[in-house]
């Protein structure tokens, strides 16, 4: 099911972006609280796109009697909405930090949350990739396009990361500077 977790990382990579202050679209004329909510409503979006996607190809694998995860897809593809998973509930234990600060300090919420969401984009950007090569993406495109659209997703995962993995690692100094 290509089209609805492929579309689940592109709406990732926004939402994560989102989150940027020199974000184009965004960035200069809103608040952080207003990046925030764009952020989340695009990843429950994401997320509900991942599900439908996953449960559209466990559906079709139950029916045409084939192995599920078998292949490396397959397994980055289970790792990615696991990951979603908790990363998303890490998003809503953020998001509700600062009522939360007594069991847990809003700082620590935060990095781990980074950090999850950072790791479950990465292994959605690679079964994304993966699943460029399979035979039903080789059957419809040429291995020239197949090497032309994991580049460019590379460079996008990339571009999309580095804001995150900065703020990430400038929570974790400061955590655990003290």
């Amino acid at each position: 099911m290509l089209l609805p977790c492929s579309q689940s990382v592109a709406l990732m990579s926004e939402a994560i972006l989102a989150l940027r202050q020199k974000n184009v679209p965004v960035g200069g004329t809103l608040s952080r609280r207003e990046r925030v909510r764009i952020h989340w409503i695009l990843q429950v979006m994401a997320g509900c796109l991942a599900l439908a996607g996953f449960s559209v190809v466990v559906a079709n694998k139950n029916l045409l009697g084939k192995p599920h995860f078998a292949s490396i897809h397959g397994m980055l593809g289970l790792a990615h909405v696991i990951l979603s998973a908790a990363a998303n509930c890490g998003g809503v234990a953020t998001l509700f930090s600062t009522r939360l600060k007594n069991v847990l300090q809003p700082t620590i919420l935060k990095l781990w949350h980074s950090v999850f969401g950072a790791v479950a984009f990465t292994f959605g950007i690679a079964a994304t990739i993966t699943g460029l090569y399979t035979r039903f993406f080789r059957n419809a495109a040429g291995p020239t396009v197949q090497v032309v659209c994991a580049v460019l997703l590379i460079m996008a995962a990339v571009l999309t990361l580095e804001g995150a993995v900065k703020s990430a690692y400038a929570r974790f100094r400061s955590l655990y500077r003290k």
